[in-house]
This record gives C-alpha cells, structure tokens and sequence, in this order.
C-alpha cells in the first residue's frame, strides 16, 4: 500500500481514539485493535478524509441513531443532512477491516430539510475506496415524517466522485420509512459517477420501503 508523504501516520489504539477523528482529517490511521462500540453512548457522525488501515482488525457494535443534526444550507435554499459513521469525506480509504453489526438510524420530521442523504461509512462523500473490507449483521434506516428526499446507500449514501470497492464483502440491510421520494442502491444510493469493482466482489442487500402515506 502506498500512502501520501504529505499524511502524518498515527494509530487507533481504542474507541475513544476512533471518536476522535474529527480532529486528525488529512491523516493514515492504524487500527491497533478491535474496536467494541456497545455501550457507547451519544456517537454522533464524524467529519474526517484520510486512510484508515484496520491491520486485519474489526469495528462491532457500532449504533448511531439521530433525529437532530443540523443541515448544511446550499445558495438555492436547500438544506441537507448526510448521516454515516462519516457524515461527509471529501476523501476516504479503508483497507484491511471489518465491520459487524453496525446501525445507522436517522429520522427527520424537520420540514426545512430537502435532503437526506443515509450510508452505512458515509453519508455523502468524494473518493471512497475499500480495500479487503468486510461488512456483516449490518443495518441501514432512513425515516422521514417532513417533506425531504431520501438517498440511502448500503456504503455511501451520496457519491459524488470516484467510489472503488476491490476484493471485499458486504452484507448489509437497507430500510426505509415514510417518503415516496427515495433512492436506493446497494453501494450507493444517488451516484454521478462510475462505481468501479475490481477482483472478488461480493454483495448481499435487502431493502424494505415502508411507507406511511
């Protein structure tokens, strides 16, 4: 693996260091151990773009599950939320990881946001890539009680630039409640670009739509 001169290397050394992300963007971070998430109370997305190498170790029972994030407001009036264990990277690499039983749950009944945009890693990004990434026992929900669009992705929930998957699995559920107006997809679930799979690639989804009205 070849990474970037310009990004400071640092280790992961437990789940409070993974939380911490937010603070070390632009960085490679190594996984020293498993990462155990139950109990962890009040994990709320984090906003980071570098590489993280997992060393062959696993993140488990991870749970986000939010109702009050703010939008970010566009120059036409829109106002978005991106809700993932990331909620927005302008770049992000993981290799050598797994992930079991990770929920990410979102419910919005603001009516001033347009659009909702659910991933499992990330909710909206640029430069997603996976690298021997495992994912299992893994869920997806997006509910909307107010007037915004739903995209819903099993990794990402808006692609906006390249996104890579090369020799991994992921089996992961995808739910979705409350709005007619919703897209979803197995990687991802609104994409502009072309999703690129390289080598062994495999991918188990089931989605469920629930709609109240």
């Amino acid at each position: 693996m070849i990474f970037s001169l310009s990004l400071q290397v640092a280790q992961i050394c437990d789940e409070t260091d993974f939380y911490r992300l937010s603070d070390f963007s632009d960085s490679v971070q190594e996984l020293q151990t498993d990462l155990d998430f139950a109990g962890f109370a009040k994990f709320y997305p984090l906003q980071y773009s570098g590489i993280i190498d997992g060393k062959g170790h696993t993140i488990k029972n991870l749970l986000i599950d939010r109702t009050e994030l703010q939008c970010q407001k566009g120059l036409d009036n829109s106002c978005e939320i991106s809700v993932g264990i990331f909620s927005f990277s302008s770049f992000l690499h993981f290799h050598n990881i797994g992930f079991d039983n990770i929920t990410i749950r979102y419910s919005n009944s603001n009516d001033e946001v347009t659009q909702l945009n659910v991933g499992l890693f990330v909710g909206k990004g640029h430069g997603i890539k996976l690298v021997n990434v495992s994912v299992k026992n893994s869920l997806v929900i997006a509910t909307n009680s107010a007037k915004a669009s739903i995209s819903i992705g099993g990794l990402v929930g808006c692609i906006e630039n390249a996104l890579m998957v090369n020799n991994s699995e992921i089996s992961v559920q995808l739910a979705i409640n409350g709005n007619i107006l919703s897209i979803a997809g197995g990687l991802a679930g609104s994409t502009k670009v072309i999703i690129s799979i390289l080598k062994q690639f495999f991918l188990f989804v089931v989605c469920v739509f629930l709609f109240d009205f």
